[in-house]
């Protein structure tokens, strides 16, 4: 069976991890997927780790291939770093299943790093439920999972930063509380993820705050109001996100390229065409995509044109 002598080679620690073997793990199910739950625990945790890692690089480069079988089971895995890795790759996943591991990891996994990960990746089931009216019992559940993780004082401030993100588009009073005592903390950390929650929160209450962290000092400050601008959709900051395309720190740069591709305006295309031509790779790709969303926003029908 081919999966069994996949599992055999890969208990060699001495023989390499090929791409080409690892393809056969995209779209297991049934039989085969327990056949590598039960090779999978007899696996060097070195080996186990190594193979997710490649698994993450394959569904990144490949959309064609699917891991979500693997990802899923290997989230009860022995292994910390196993676990955390699942979980990232699993972040595109809408499967109910995922979202109740994900709760149980973020409640109880031993840790921290497992459940801040967790709470992170619960933050796309809180957009999906976002998205479906009437509120749905999982809603709840989630809402009350990641605000108690938010204001638990004995939690790490990973996870708490982490729930707060999660959490941010929630209509709740007590969200904006806890961005509001997130922004005024002493940690930076801390500090930076209540801006990057007021962009998800979207509330224009938000506004005054971003647009003054657009001028901060603090690289990562700059960053994520840049990112806050284009989740809110504030034209009135395209000239001062157009000066953060010169900005001394290239992820502040990519930052107001992306808030720039989602707002839009003439004098916003007009700066990410010039963008192009950027000696810097990255400058130049996020201009594209940039350019590509304006398009879309333009003309819904560009993209069924261009077949």
């Amino acid at each position: 069976m081919l999966l069994e002598r996949l599992l055999q080679e890969l208990a060699d620690q001495n023989a390499p991890v090929r791409h080409g073997d690892l393809a056969n793990l995209s779209g297991v199910a049934g039989d085969e997927l327990q056949v590598l739950k039960t090779g999978w625990a007899k696996l060097p945790v070195a080996r186990r780790v190594a193979v997710v890692s490649k698994l993450l690089g394959m569904a990144e480069d490949n959309p064609e291939m699917n891991f979500d079988a693997v990802f899923e089971s290997c989230l009860k895995d022995e292994d910390a770093e196993v676990r955390e890795k699942s979980i990232e790759g699993l972040w595109e996943s809408e499967a109910q299943t995922v979202c109740s591991a994900l709760v149980r990891m973020l409640c109880g996994d031993p840790a921290p790093n497992v459940r801040a990960a967790a709470a992170h990746a619960l933050g796309r089931f809180i957009d999906l439920c976002q998205e479906s009216k009437p509120p749905s019992r999982s809603e709840s559940k989630l809402q009350s999972v990641l605000l108690s993780a938010a204001t638990n004082p004995s939690e790490t401030l990973e996870v708490r930063r982490r729930a707060l993100e999660a959490s941010a588009p929630l209509a709740l009073s007590e969200v904006k509380e806890l961005i509001r005592k997130g922004y005024v903390s002493e940690d930076l950390k801390m500090r930076a993820s209540a801006v990057f929650a007021m962009g998800r929160n979207g509330d224009p209450c938000w506004v005054p705050i971003v647009a003054r962290e657009l001028s901060s000092p603090i690289a990562e400050m700059r960053y994520e109001a840049a990112a806050a601008c284009g989740l809110l959709g504030m034209p009135e900051m395209v000239h001062k996100l157009l000066a953060l395309l010169k900005d001394e720190d290239l992820q502040v740069q990519l930052a107001a390229i992306e808030a720039l591709g989602a707002i839009g305006a003439p004098i916003a295309k007009k700066a990410l065409q010039e963008a192009l031509n950027s000696p810097e790779e990255s400058v130049q790709q996020a201009a594209e995509e940039a350019l590509s969303r304006l398009t879309l926003q333009e003309d819904p029908l560009s993209f069924r044109h261009s077949l």
